[in-house]
């Protein structure tokens, strides 16, 4: 009778890896997945706080910013670097 419940058992393992491999392929590493959102959600949480406590820009460097968001249109690059050649 535990030879009986020894395969039962290792049949029962053989269809959980399965089962996990078949997850990690058509989707993406379960306990991966979900240490990644845990984290993002923490970090995003973060930012926000960061954002919020952010003192506001000073009246001065509006008005240019203003312009300058006219001007600019999205995915326009707003400042340009130029390096010294190298050599």
């Amino acid at each position: 009778m535990t030879l009986r419940r020894l395969s039962t058992l290792l049949i029962l393992g053989g269809i959980v890896l399965l089962l996990e491999a078949g997850v990690t392929l058509l989707w993406q590493e379960p306990a991966t997945a979900v240490y990644a959102r845990v984290e993002q959600d923490r970090l995003s949480e973060e930012i926000a706080r960061a954002e919020r406590s952010a003192p506001p820009a000073p009246a001065d460097l509006r008005p240019p910013a203003r312009r300058a968001a006219r001007r600019l249109a999205p995915g326009d690059a707003v400042a340009g670097w130029r390096s010294p050649p190298s050599g």
